[in-house]
């Protein structure tokens, strides 16, 4: 079967794509009569033969995520429904610095562990972060809020209880 991206061309093997995606299975199908001889697909024709990387076989496991794949192998892995690379890629995530991009990409994804990180990473270090590129996003913004007020009270009631500290010291 051949899958084209604009104006590139992929042959693919039927067998070895149902395996990868339980979405690309659906699609494709078992009856070789319906399978259309070219597939168009959008998106670029570079991250797709990045992706076909990471799911052929001769090529499984040799190539890695790095900072440059990881957002577009993660859109590819999460529309084909691909959860061992989707976790692989949160994995990978878990790594970089956190910035108000990865959280919403974290929540868009649903990728939990680092929505959590990302959440108390700004969270504590709110003074550093610009939440005007989270104020669309309703469900992001609340538990950011809230978590940042739990920390704010913790702090608060640390300060009062080292004040007391102090006063039964004199």
């Amino acid at each position: 079967m051949i899958v084209r991206m604009h104006e590139k061309e992929f042959t693919l093997q039927k067998a070895v794509l149902q395996l990868a995606s339980p979405v690309l299975n659906r699609l494709i199908g078992d009856d070789a009569k319906d399978i259309p001889q070219i597939v168009e697909l959008p998106g670029k024709a570079e991250e797709f033969e990045e992706f076909l990387r990471f799911i052929y076989p001769p090529n499984h496991r040799t190539f890695r995520m790095n900072e440059g794949n990881v957002d577009f192998l993660l859109h590819w892995f999460h529309q084909f429904e691909m959860h061992t690379f989707v976790e692989e890629c949160e994995e990978f995530l878990l790594t970089l610095p956190v910035t108000e991009e990865r959280l919403l990409q974290a929540s868009r994804y649903g990728l939990k562990r680092q929505r959590e990180r990302c959440i108390e990473h700004i969270a504590q270090n709110a003074e550093d972060f610009d939440f005007t590129k989270l104020t669309d996003c309703t469900e992001i913004l609340p538990a950011l809020v809230l978590r940042t007020r739990e920390l704010l009270i913790e702090e608060r009631k640390a300060k009062v209880d080292a004040r007391k500290r102090v006063l039964t010291l004199l």
